[in-house]
């Protein structure tokens, strides 16, 4: 029986305790061998392979990919668990597996990193589109948090507000409706942090009510809303 060389250069004895795991439960044999691990060149452990890589090594991934972002440690801190929400949207199971099924027939020895990032190209996209995403959307909170603190500066104290609590519905259909406690309510087609943000905020609210009808569809408006009006928004979603 033909085996494969599997280590790290970057994760070390953590991916080998990982991919321990994964392996054990598969109910497949290996042997340790200088910080690595020697296993049988067959499906189950093709599978444990792709499974430990995709998913494993999926958050320290990601926080590497947004650590070559020019933002705060702060901010870094935040805006890993939105990507790693939005990396884990695709499946890509088959396509590690097949990808390292593959590698199997010609190599003897895989990297677990280099594997990822020159063998799964379609897996490296979507995790830098997943923290690109999600930095925009961070930084798009904080912009308009910002905003809202200088107009409540050059508004002054004695400046009317509306106040009171506004209703946000967001419909299934992917449009949405602002409502004040006067009444006074506006219709959106199309349920957009750009349009929103500004238009809740232009009521001055003292409480934002969210009803999300989307099942889960519009996660990042919600985080973007929570990330600007703080305790003042509460949510109620409907899940499918």
């Amino acid at each position: 029986m033909p085996y494969l060389f599997v280590t790290s250069l970057e994760y070390g004895d953590l991916f080998q305790k990982l991919l321990s795991r994964r392996l054990m439960k598969a109910g497949e044999e290996f042997i340790p061998e200088g910080g690595a691990l020697l296993v049988k060149k067959d499906q189950a452990a093709a599978g444990a392979i792709s499974d430990c890589i995709l998913y494993d090594l999926r958050p320290p991934e990601l926080a590497r990919l947004i650590g070559l972002l020019p933002v705060s440690l702060r901010m870094r801190n935040a805006i890993l668990p939105r990507a790693m929400e939005l990396a884990s949207r695709k499946d890509h199971g088959a396509y590690a597996k097949k990808a390292v099924t593959e590698f199997m027939r010609g190599e003897n020895r895989l990297i677990a990193e280099g594997f990822l990032r020159f063998r799964l190209p379609a897996v490296c996209e979507d995790w830098a589109l997943a923290v690109d995403r999600a930095g925009e959307e961070l930084a798009i909170g904080n912009e308009y948090a910002e905003l809202l603190r200088l107009l409540a500066e050059a508004a002054g104290p004695e400046e009317p507000k509306c106040g009171g609590d506004v209703v946000l519905i967001l419909h299934a259909d992917g449009s949405a409706s602002v409502t004040d406690e006067r009444g006074r309510r506006v219709e959106s087609c199309a349920a957009d942090e750009e349009s929103l943000l500004p238009l809740i905020a232009g009521f001055a609210p003292d409480s934002v009510s969210v009803y999300d009808l989307t099942g889960g569809a519009k996660r990042g408006l919600l985080a973007s809303i929570r990330e600007v009006f703080g305790g003042k928004a509460c949510f109620f979603i409907l899940r499918k």
